[in-house]
């Protein structure tokens, strides 16, 4: 029996035992960060919902008297990949003795201290650590990721309603293999306000540079060092009490990157619902969908990729401070010219459980 058979129905136990855990007194509400892959697109569409959601979040509870200055936060997951490789699913173009599938097991602990703050503003700094560990000798994907993050938060008033404006820069930087794998500098930037009774609006920017230590066969046309920008717009509809959410975000994208094989004009659009199901059980699904036109390829036709990705995640909190999440991903690449470039057409199959906690 492969782990993937094994996977599955501990996923359903760990689900079922979602659903009869004790109540929690609330949500531990820290992001959920994706497996790190240098071809997926910078989720900034759900880092926006996460600013709607963190403002929806306090008028649900009142803040503590007194409030913490340090946070003690992170996950912890299992979960099994069809295509850790990322190979391409035309079998003509592959070797068919290479494996691809691995059970990766993640640990991401990190820790934030408040160093300012008032009636309206405040500002951190945080350090958070990644580590990705896979089996079946796909050691060489074992990533490791430091990020430090630099962070201050606004509270304002728009159309005579809350609003709230976050900036942050962080610098990351990768390890795989014991090697430096790259670095990078990003500043990002987001504006919530409700501009309605339960209609939200997120607008953000962010802007960074990425250096990776591996240039490729020839730096004029295989690194990716260079400039990463992405603008965006996200639509929330907040319904059911405000206790379910139907969102909309628009992102485009550039990536001006020294190798003209990877410099890239990209347009995205996302869909996501989040919706109670049974008692603390929370459902959330959402769709993705983007165009990446690799205008200045070096064979022709160019690169043209159109990617679709599909999640869908239940989760509980078990504690005040703990959450349970098990989850399905899904992602298909298929580029408009596959007989001239079939290495950039894939599939993937995520599936796995985490615990997120912050204390």
């Amino acid at each position: 029996m492969n782990r993937q058979c094994l996977l599955r129905p501990i996923i359903l136990l760990i689900l079922c035992l979602l659903i009869v855990s004790i109540p929690a007194m609330s949500r531990a509400e820290q992001p959920r960060e994706k497996w790190v892959d240098d071809k997926e697109p910078m989720s900034k569409l759900a880092q926006a919902e996460r600013y709607a959601n963190i403002m929806l979040l306090k008028e649900k509870r009142p803040a503590p008297a007194k409030p913490k200055r340090w946070l003690l936060f992170g996950k912890t997951g299992f979960e099994f990949d069809d295509n850790v490789p990322l190979l391409t699913n035309m079998k003509q173009y592959r070797d068919g003795a290479q494996d691809t599938k691995a059970a990766r097991f993640t640990i991401s602990p990190g820790v934030a201290y408040e160093f300012y703050r008032d009636a309206s503003r405040k500002a951190g700094v945080s350090y958070q650590y990644s580590h990705y560990l896979h089996s079946n000798d796909m050691d060489q994907y074992n990533f490791q990721n430091h990020q430090v993050t630099v962070y201050g938060t606004q509270n304002m008033t728009a159309w005579d309603r809350p609003a709230q404006l976050r900036l942050n820069y962080a610098f990351a930087l990768g390890v795989l293999n014991r090697n430096t794998y790259s670095s990078s500098n990003v500043w990002n930037g987001a504006w919530t306000g409700e501009y309605a009774d339960n209609l939200l609006v997120t607008v953000y920017q962010g802007l960074g540079s990425i250096n990776f230590r591996d240039k490729g066969f020839d730096k004029n046309f295989s690194s990716r060092d260079g400039f990463y920008g992405q603008t965006g717009v996200v639509q929330t509809f907040l319904f059911g009490q405000r206790r379910r959410s139907l969102s909309f975000g628009y992102e485009l994208a550039v990536e001006d990157t020294r190798g003209k094989d990877f410099k890239a004009l990209m347009n995205g659009a996302r869909v996501r619902l989040v919706t109670p199901v049974i008692e603390k059980v929370m459902f959330e699904s959402s769709f993705y969908f983007q165009v990446a036109d690799y205008r200045h390829f070096s064979i022709h036709p160019n690169r043209l990729d159109f990617r679709y990705q599909y999640e869908f995640l239940l989760s509980r909190p078990i504690t005040r401070n703990i959450k349970a999440t098990v989850y399905y991903k899904r992602t298909d690449v298929h580029d408009a010219h596959a007989g001239v470039l079939p290495q950039f057409n894939y599939s993937r199959n995520i599936e796995g459980m985490e615990l997120t906690y912050a204390f």
